[in-house]
Order: C-alpha cells, then sequence, then structure tokens
C-alpha cells in the first residue's frame, strides 16, 4: 500500500493508485475560515504530528497575543505553507482538523 501524497495543486491521493488519485481530496484554499479557526482557535481533536502539534501552539499563543487581521493572516499563511509542503507528515492529521 502506497502512502498518501499530495501534488503541487494540493491533492491528495494513494501515489501509485490511479483510482485514488482520480478521486483526491483537496487541501482548502488559504481563504476558507477553517485556517482561520486553526490559527485562532487551535486544534479541537488530538495531533499526531509533533510538528504540526508544537508550530500550532505557538500561532495559537501568537495570536491570541496579536489577533489582528494581518496577524492572523500570517499565521493562516504559516500553516498552509506547513500543510502544502509537507503532505505525508501531516496527511492524517489534515484529514481530520480540516473537515
Amino acid at each position: 500500500m502506497s502512502a498518501l501524497v499530495w501534488s503541487d495543486t494540493g491533492r491528495v491521493g494513494r501515489g501509485d493508485d490511479p483510482l485514488s488519485q482520480s478521486e483526491p481530496d483537496a487541501l482548502p484554499p488559504p481563504t476558507d475560515p477553517r485556517w482561520v479557526a486553526l490559527a485562532t482557535q487551535g486544534a479541537k481533536k488530538p495531533i499526531k504530528t509533533l510538528a504540526l502539534k508544537l508550530m500550532l501552539a505557538r500561532i495559537n499563543q501568537d495570536t491570541k497575543k496579536n489577533a489582528t487581521p494581518v496577524a492572523v493572516k500570517a499565521a493562516v499563511d504559516e500553516l498552509y505553507s506547513f500543510f502544502s509542503t509537507n503532505p505525508r507528515i501531516v496527511a492524517e492529521d489534515a484529514s481530520q482538523l480540516l473537515k
């Protein structure tokens, strides 16, 4: 069985399984309100990826101290960048956190 992978377009599928690649889940765009909720309120479900857990804790602290639109957008951009550049690492967490 192959691992879940995202393409450059933000879509997820199973590496060499053509059927699952034809119906991949899309990573929501950074303008999706779920990113803002994740950046400002944190995760409502347990996070399995240590790097994501640490980054999200820091981002939540930062947005509590400074909740200006510019700071929240920077936090969302950082989260989106992490998810889109580390698809294999965060695939399981992404499916839970961004439902």
